[in-house]
């Protein structure tokens, strides 16, 4: 079998054993506190269940509770620009990454997908954004910033400074 396959098997085995974990965390009635930057940790992808409502996008209270797969739409401080992420080893894309402060004390990544263009944020910028949280230890991250084509997933965007990507 080829060396990319291999890696993209061992890398979904990864992300179940993750994800399982992460909930059994969860079971145990751990919860955290405080709260760090996002990790960079691989994410299992599935359709969004939950739709949070409220200005805030209920990003702190996912959090808290440790819940995923909802689309949020929240705004928020970009404290920290990451490097972009050119690993396509899933299929899912290369992605711009930023950390953003969203209210609640709360530092999300965000993971834009660069095939829909990059978004020319600085550290110290405000953005609005909706998309898909998905829970980590470290806050979060919110993905599908973009539309979607195929007609497969909610639409997502970052608005920046009066302009609208997705």
């Amino acid at each position: 079998m080829k060396t990319q396959n291999w890696r993209a098997i061992l890398q979904l085995v990864l992300t179940i054993v993750l994800a399982l974990l992460g909930k059994s965390r969860q079971q145990r009635g751990r919860s955290r506190t405080t709260t760090r930057s996002p990790s960079t940790s691989p994410r299992v992808k599935s359709s969004p269940r939950i739709a949070s409502r409220g200005q805030d996008g209920g990003i702190a209270k996912l959090f808290a509770e440790g819940r995923s797969d909802a689309i949020v739409t929240s705004s928020g401080l970009v404290v920290k620009i990451l490097r972009d992420d050119l690993h396509d080893d899933d299929g899912s894309g290369q992605h711009q990454q930023f950390l953003v402060e969203v209210p609640g004390d709360v530092t999300i990544k965000i993971a834009h997908n660069l095939k829909f263009g990059r978004v020319p944020v600085n550290e110290g910028d405000t953005i609005r954004f909706k998309g898909e949280y998905e829970w980590n230890d470290r806050g979060g991250c919110v993905h599908w910033t973009h539309h979607d084509p195929k007609g497969w997933h909610e639409d997502g965007w970052i608005e920046h400074e009066g302009k609208r990507y997705s």
